[in-house]
């Protein structure tokens, strides 16, 4: 199986805790973009506003753990001939800091498989009235991003 765009059910808001973690954002967005198989999903949790319009705060669950991202999308295309967006990393991390060191060594597959689910999450998710069937994602990391050091920026 891959990942595909859903609506959270009850019996998954208890298993991987979405209610607790909506709490934490305040925010009660019930939807995702999960791959099963793998027990990965992708989730917006915040959206900044005013001065920040744009910029989305998202979870990825990951190997168990949750990464944390704040990304915002530039060169959107809905062209049927050539769909896709740039999604612009402002800055990520792994919550459980104690993990830090392992994170960092995969640092390259999460970027792989945080792609993959953004191919199929698109322009919207569950949201999607018609989704593409082909659809371009590049990801970019903001190259000032400092918070701790990644293999992306030194």
């Amino acid at each position: 199986m891959s990942f595909v765009n859903e609506k959270i059910s009850l019996e998954d808001r208890i298993k991987f805790n979405i209610d607790g973690i909506n709490d934490t954002y305040h925010r009660r967005n019930l939807d995702w973009t999960i791959d099963r198989d793998r027990s990965i999903y992708l989730r917006e949790v915040a959206a900044d506003r005013e001065e920040r319009q744009g910029y989305v705060t998202w979870n990825f669950c990951w190997n168990g753990e949750l990464i944390e991202m704040v990304m915002y999308t530039s060169d959107i295309s809905e062209d049927p001939a050539t769909p896709g967006v740039t999604w612009n990393i402002e800055r990520y991390g792994i919550l459980d800091q104690s993990k830090r060191k392992d994170f960092l060594a995969h640092e390259d597959e999460f970027f792989v498989i945080l792609k993959e689910a953004l191919m199929v999450y698109q322009l919207g998710g569950v949201f999607m009235k018609k989704p593409f069937d082909k659809f371009e994602v590049t990801i970019k990391v903001d190259p000032a991003f400092l918070i701790w050091r990644s293999k992306r920026n030194g």
